[in-house]
């Protein structure tokens, strides 16, 4: 079987940045990931003379994982290589801020823990940037300078934007490290009925420092694809599959209206699943 990993990019070119050209090296990283320390060290191993980004997410779509985005801007500096911050599970969740992480490029949709329609998203690049990097949909050349070219993309929805400031005004309410403590809570409780459980393997640790809020979990006895579907059909319980780099697990990210009577009657049912399968 294949190892289970998580992956990183880093972007080689003889020449600046052109994805036709580009050869994307993916780097795999073995589950539950490791300290950010080791981690940096890992992944600079295999950035080279002709490495020209580095694409991180701030978190992992896959087990929580945080990755040393911090570590690795710090390093690659003054080689001129910007890494390009992935922060869509990071936004509103996590305390560092894009200016304190060293990275060039800023992006995340805002749909996930700021609740925010779907559509809606930040894209930012610090000014010595900016002009390297060239619009997806074409933009007036006085632009070239300036974060606006990245905002002509003709006719658009409103409503999605204009909907952002009550997700903005239910993020301050609730606080982002009330919101944060509580997520690591309803994380923790339903770790407790499933970690120590038989034919139970985990892809996330309990470290705040390593994982934050979500939990991987592959289950001896039952596939993930075919769990995913029994719990919403008997149960009406979602939960994501993650299948592929070597994993077959579900991925459960309690949200704040997640309730501890939903994770007890959750966890009671997967320590029996890994007991006895579906």
């Amino acid at each position: 079987m294949q190892a289970a990993s998580l992956s990183c990019r880093v972007i080689n070119s003889r020449r600046r940045i052109d994805f036709e050209i580009a050869k994307p090296v993916i780097i795999s990283l073995k589950t539950p990931l490791r300290a950010k320390k080791e981690l940096a060290t890992e992944i600079l191993s295999r950035v080279t003379s002709r490495t020209r980004l580095i694409v991180l997410s701030q978190m992992t779509f896959l087990t929580g994982a945080l990755m040393p985005i911090r570590e690795i801007a710090t390093a690659v500096a003054d080689r001129g290589i910007p890494v390009l911050m992935d922060a869509a599970h990071g936004i509103s969740l996590l305390p560092e801020k894009f200016s304190d992480t060293g990275a060039a490029i800023y992006t995340a949709c805002l749909h996930k823990w700021l609740m925010a329609p779907i559509g809606t998203g930040v894209f930012a690049v610090r000014t010595p940037w900016t002009k390297k990097i060239g619009p997806l949909h074409p933009a007036d050349e006085s632009l070239d300078a300036s974060m606006q070219k990245f905002e002509q993309t003709g006719t658009r929805p409103a409503a999605p934007f204009l909907a952002i400031q009550e997700s903005l005004d239910f993020h301050k309410l609730l606080g982002r490290e009330r919101k944060a403590a509580r997520l690591e809570v309803l994380r923790n409780k339903l770790a407790n009925y499933v970690l120590d459980a038989p034919g139970v393997k985990s892809h996330t640790t309990l470290d705040p420092e390593r994982d934050c809020v979500m939990l991987a979990l592959e289950f001896e006895k039952t596939d993930a694809v075919a769990l995913a579907g029994w719990l919403l059909s008997e149960h009406q319980i979602h939960v994501t599959t993650i299948v592929r780099a070597g994993i077959n697990a579900i991925r459960i990210s309690p949200n704040v209206f997640t309730s501890l009577g939903e994770v007890d009657r959750l966890g009671a049912i997967l320590s029996k699943i890994a007991r006895e399968g579906i």
